[in-house]
């Protein structure tokens, strides 16, 4: 055989077409693989399995994963809390020191506000009211105007009804409101 530099060269491509559909083949086996793999993950994170300890496995795994999550979902920074209850307590404080005391009735443990502190009271919580959305924090049930309404000292606004009971099953010896927790008086609007 000659050697020279303008040799004649012969182009084989059979033998790599053959290659070429084998890896076509191996990539598509490889993805569809994939593909049942991650449904049958997901099918076997829906479905429980029938034997009782994998069942109880399954079911176990699910109520971790459950409570992890509303771990999660809950804030644990204490101190962002007690601030936060602090700066309650100062405002709760300032607006009883703003009571402008002036008839007492210790005989039934009630003390009676001036006109003008009911009028600033009933119209901050009367403010706050939106008839579709307010409800009486007690039971539930909207604050129907036609009703009878208790308005508090502390500007939170129930049935008439609804506080009435609740201060008879109170436990305490003071009145407290039952949103806010303070000592309060109420008058009927």
């Amino acid at each position: 055989m000659c050697r020279k530099e303008q040799y004649e060269k012969e182009l084989f491509t059979r033998p790599a077409k053959p290659y070429k559909v084998q890896c076509a083949i191996t990539i598509q086996s490889a993805w569809k693989g994939y593909v049942v793999r991650k449904w049958y993950r997901k099918l076997r994170q829906t479905n429980p399995p029938k034997d009782p300890k994998l069942r109880q496995k399954f079911f176990l795994g699910k109520f971790e994963e459950l409570t992890d999550r509303m771990l999660t979902m809950y804030n644990s920074d204490v101190d962002a809390f007690l601030r936060e209850l602090d700066f309650d307590l100062q405002n709760s404080r300032k607006i009883m020191s703003t009571f402008n005391f002036q008839e007492t009735d210790f005989a039934n443990g009630h003390i009676r506000l001036d006109e003008e502190f009911w009028d600033n009271v009933s119209a901050k919580a009367f403010a706050r009211i939106d008839e579709d959305t307010s409800d009486c924090p007690i039971c539930m049930f909207k604050l129907i105007t036609n009703k009878t309404l208790a308005v508090c000292s502390c500007s939170h606004v129930f049935h008439s009804q609804c506080l009435q009971t609740f201060e008879e099953l109170s436990l305490n010896e003071q009145t407290l409101c039952p949103v806010c927790r303070s000592v309060y008086y109420s008058i009927q609007k």
